[in-house]
């Protein structure tokens, strides 16, 4: 289980829980990952979105993104729960949607990769940048970090980069 914090106070938490569930997709034996996210609202944390994300790895040591079941929560002012919905969720192989790859097992700068593809739905894409960056955080200095540019075709302008560093994983996302 990882906590993941964002924002000067913490605005957001993302709570990632690699479970020992499997559920098969395209013939893949597919790991359950929990993404479970919170943001503070008047210091109160309120559950906006619970996904199942679905990973598998190939032979070669790829690890690809088979899909996602998700639901976002949506709280009036006092805080009261007023909607969810399951936009977003998608699954490899069904209603035209196919399986990306979230982590090459063997990056090298300029390649570029479907993260996920779910026409309107979910449309990531990733390029590796470069495999040896350096990166300072609060938490310290990393060296020989890969770096990624992620973006989607859905929200034209909006771009990350993410640095991954050894023996850690993913350390800063740039927006």
């Amino acid at each position: 289980t990882y906590v993941l914090r964002a924002g000067e106070e913490g605005e957001e938490t993302v709570v990632v829980h690699v479970t020992g569930e499997s559920r098969e997709i395209l013939g893949a034996s597919c790991r359950i990952v929990k993404d479970i996210v919170f943001e503070k609202d008047e210091g109160e944390h309120e559950l906006v979105e619970y996904t199942d994300d679905w990973f598998a790895q190939d032979d070669a040591g790829n690890v690809w993104y088979l899909g996602e079941d998700t639901l976002a929560y949506e709280y009036d002012e006092e805080g009261n729960l007023e909607d969810t919905s399951a936009e977003g969720s998608w699954e490899a192989g069904v209603d035209g949607a196919e399986a990306g790859i979230v982590m090459l097992a063997d990056p090298q700068p300029g390649l570029f990769y479907w993260q996920e593809f779910y026409e309107d739905e979910a449309e990531d894409m990733g390029k590796v940048l470069r495999l040896n960056a350096r990166v300072s955080i609060d938490f310290g200095d990393f060296e020989g970090c890969l770096v990624t540019k992620e973006w989607t075709v859905l929200e034209p302008g909006h771009l990350e980069h993410k640095y991954y560093c050894p023996g850690t994983g993913l350390v800063h996302v740039e927006e």
